[in-house]
């Protein structure tokens, strides 16, 4: 008889089981949100949005859950709501263990700014065209000229790109012009030259040839003696010297 028991409650406890995690989830379900925790995960890197500005976007698009019952509550649309922002690369909004709805965020990072007949933008890290926001406000190289969005998208990623990890160059060079037949030119802060690049390929050995210029040559002869730096030709330098203007500068 014991056995016979001890076999009917075990056979049971999966139905109880099954009831408890379902009464459970209909509870946890009516219960009211009252409370949002934002975190933009990447801040410490990049700092366009706070979280007060995620929360800004779904309170003012009236997807704020709290006062809401949790089963009422639409995280697919809030995340859709928050990626409606040019900054945002991810959002995803679900509710934690604890019953607060969490909303993790990371941010899209621009590596280049183009200005040109067909249009304003940025290039993000991922090659991706992002529109102009005003929540960036990064110190980014500009590029101007005849810069279609695919070449903006390839040749001018791939020397931002090595611009952003370059702690000297990507300091000194201020513009990138693209000419009409696709030559580029770039633009120091620091100098009056002009720096003829030629095209694009070969970038990484024109900067270094660029580089031994400017530490051996430039130290003894002072950075405005040269108006112009030609590297158009592979593995030459040909500087041309300023023509002093009218007021002997």
């Amino acid at each position: 008889m014991k056995r016979f028991f001890r076999i009917f409650f075990l056979s049971l406890m999966p139905a109880y089981l099954i009831a408890a995690l379902v009464y459970c989830d209909i509870a946890f379900a009516r219960e009211v949100c009252t409370d949002v925790e934002v975190a933009v995960l990447d801040s410490a890197s990049v700092s366009f949005l706070a979280p007060a500005d995620i929360l800004e976007i779904v309170n003012s698009s009236g997807l704020s859950p709290v006062g809401k019952k949790r089963v009422d509550f639409d995280a697919d649309s809030v995340e859709k709501q928050i990626k409606g922002n040019p900054v945002v690369e991810t959002a995803e909004c679900y509710v934690t263990a604890s019953g607060k709805v969490r909303i993790d965020v990371t941010q899209r990072v621009p590596l280049l700014r183009v200005i040109s007949p067909t249009g304003s933008y940025y290039v993000d890290t991922n090659a991706r065209i992002m529109p102009l926001s005003k929540w960036v406000t990064a110190y980014l190289p500009v590029a101007t000229g005849h810069i279609s969005r695919e070449y903006a998208c390839n040749e001018l990623f791939r020397l931002a790109g090595f611009l952003d990890s370059d702690n000297k160059w990507g300091v000194q060079i201020a513009q990138i012009y693209v000419t009409a037949s696709q030559d580029i030119e770039l633009i120091p802060r620091i100098g009056r030259q002009l720096i003829v690049f030629g095209k694009i390929s070969n970038f990484e050995r024109k900067f270094k040839l660029l580089d031994e210029l400017y530490s051996q040559a430039f130290s003894k002869t002072g950075w405005d003696t040269y108006g112009k730096i030609d590297l158009t030709y592979d593995g030459r330098i040909i500087c041309t010297r300023r023509v002093n203007d009218k007021n002997g500068n």
